[in-house]
């Protein structure tokens, strides 16, 4: 979008309006913005939780929330054993873990600055070692038994939760209301900061969900009249319904002295974690901006699938993933002539 030409950068709108972002999260802003520049409005945020069965982590006599992977590792016969637990862990395949798990060890994805000071060229998860690590941990929860192939796609391990018989399972903040739905009342669901590799790991993590951008219409009346609607869309008002609504969190600071907020959040208070999660993260951690992230995490997923399969050792699966994607990047920077 920021390449294509088609769109006028948010920025703008704003810088015309006189709008205060100051009361936009700003961990959520960073992600969109590049030099300095915000190119579009954050409207549906949320980030990864790591989601629990209370009664199985009781029932274990485990009375702390693990906060890595080797974290669950170490409890993983506790809670086979003792907490009644058929699996440890239902941990998607899906590429955006694979990318929380490297900003949680304060690593980059791709080279000049993750994308943000100029457009990514190659990757260097392989260079740095984060995908090593990754892999080698999440290929030890797999033959160990604690972490099963559940499929790919980010909702892939919520099935296996939902029916009681994992014990952990990761999956974005708008997961939850369906998850407490599915779950409808047999057992306490628990909800934590997404997990990093090892504990030494002082990283943070970053947002998913969408934004809104401005198309250049050429048209100033037009262009008016999108600054006002993007303006009621990222109201407090209009978040806290969406919030209540959907499980993705305000985007604005000022939908917490809605009532509408205030009462989803008594009802819901595992949505709580995801807020505090967010505000103990950092700017720095706020991902890599990619040309080529839809095939990139399409290739990650079928690499560690590969991976858990015995198709690929853990170097071998490095190497796929940044050949392939390498390639991506080079063929979009060519045919696209950016530099």
């Amino acid at each position: 979008m920021v390449n294509s030409g088609f769109i006028v950068p948010m920025q703008e709108l704003i810088d015309t309006a006189g709008y205060d972002t100051s009361v936009l999260e700003e961990n959520i802003l960073a992600y969109y913005t590049v030099n300095d520049e915000l190119y579009s409005m954050p409207f549906n945020s949320s980030t990864p939780l790591l989601y629990y069965n209370v009664g199985m982590f009781e029932t274990a006599g485990i009375t702390e929330i693990p906060t890595s992977l080797e974290g669950i590792e170490a409890i993983a016969e506790q809670l086979l054993n003792e907490g009644g637990a058929q699996e440890v862990i239902s941990l998607s395949i899906y590429g955006w873990f694979f990318e929380q798990f490297l900003c949680k060890k304060g690593l980059d994805y791709a080279d000049n600055g993750n994308g943000r000071d100029g457009a990514a060229t190659s990757v260097v998860f392989d260079s740095n070692g984060g995908a090593e690590k990754i892999l080698t941990m999440w290929k030890q929860l797999y033959d160990e038994g604690y972490a099963p192939n559940v499929g790919t796609g980010g909702d892939a391990g919520l099935t296996d939760f939902v029916a009681g018989k994992s014990a952990i399972t990761l999956g974005s903040t708008a997961s939850l209301k369906q998850i407490l739905e599915d779950v409808n009342g047999t057992f306490e669901v628990g909800t934590a900061y997404f997990p990093s590799i090892s504990k030494e790991d002082e990283g943070g993590v970053s947002i998913g969900g969408g934004s809104l951008w401005a198309l250049n219409n050429q048209d100033e009346v037009k262009q008016d009249a999108v600054w006002k609607f993007v303006e009621l869309l990222v109201s407090a008002e209009s978040q806290a319904y969406w919030n209540a609504q959907t499980g993705y969190f305000p985007v604005t600071t000022e939908a917490v002295n809605e009532e509408v907020y205030q009462a989803n959040m008594e009802e819901y208070p595992q949505f709580q974690t995801a807020i505090d999660q967010l505000h103990d993260s950092a700017p720095e951690y706020a991902g890599a901006l990619l040309s080529v992230f839809s095939d990139a995490r399409a290739t990650v997923q079928s690499g560690i699938e590969d991976l858990l399969n015995g198709n690929r050792d853990v170097e071998g699966t490095v190497t796929y993933l940044a050949d392939t994607i390498n390639d991506s990047i080079t063929y979009y920077n060519l045919t696209n002539d950016v530099e």
